[in-house]
């Protein structure tokens, strides 16, 4: 069974490479992309991925106020469990891997910082 994401990014070129990325992989998929955080949030609602990968800065709706709606929304109550920040500046794609995956596993991401935030669904 395959990780479900959803990319957020305001940038069509980062988001059509984390979306090269994450279909790369056998067991992740990638099922939306979002010009924001607004957006984000209302796929997160229509598609229940496992995962939402955003990044913080974007407009009408940083990932940070994003992710505080998707883990605090009633509707999505039970289903995404909670937000990390974290970083893939100067890091190698694996880490890419390793921090969606782990996310979607209900660990906490493989390199802890600030620069993307992802929303593990599944509690």
């Amino acid at each position: 069974m395959s990780i479900r994401v959803v990319v957020a990014d305001d940038q069509t070129l980062v988001r059509a490479g984390f979306r090269l990325l994450v279909d790369s992989a056998p067991d992740l998929e990638v099922v939306g992309e979002a010009v924001d955080g607004a957006q984000a949030l209302e796929l997160a609602r229509q598609q229940r991925p496992d995962v939402v990968l955003m990044d913080i800065r974007m407009p009408t709706m940083d990932g940070l106020e994003a992710t505080r709606q998707i883990t605090t929304d009633e509707t999505l109550a039970g289903s995404f469990a909670h937000g990390e920040r974290w970083s893939v500046e100067g890091v190698g794609i694996h880490w890419v891997f390793l921090g969606v995956r782990g996310v979607g596993w209900g660990r906490r991401p493989a390199a802890p910082g600030a620069g993307l935030v992802v929303a593990r669904v599944g509690g």
